[in-house]
């Protein structure tokens, strides 16, 4: 997990959360306009089957979080993300293989 601008990793789950949970309204209410206007009259609502699945993903991802930043508010021995690592970018990631090239053609 990267944390920007020296703010808090909980304010970046949050946040991500946010996102996720409108992305997940907005495709249900428009899915169910859909539904709506395509049902017949004794029609099923197949948009329920649509938001049981992309719910229960969404919940299992939601408590693996949750019990990851417990572990780590308690120090947990388990080896976790480190929360103020930052991510290597696309040009370090190819500068450091070539170096590893280098340094094994001379070895």
């Amino acid at each position: 997990m990267v944390v920007r601008d020296g703010g808090a990793p909980n304010a970046d789950l949050r946040r991500g959360l946010l996102i996720h949970a409108a992305v997940f309204v907005i495709a249900m209410v428009a899915l169910g306009i859909v539904n709506l206007v395509t049902r017949e009259p004794d029609g099923d609502w197949w948009v329920l089957w649509v938001a049981e699945f992309w719910i229960l993903p969404g919940a299992l991802h939601l408590f693996g979080a949750a019990i990851g930043a417990v572990l780590r508010r308690l120090g947990s021995p388990l080896p976790l993300p480190s929360t103020s690592d930052q991510q290597t970018s696309a040009s370090d990631r190819g500068r450091l293989d070539r170096q590893t090239r280098r340094d094994r053609r001379r070895a």
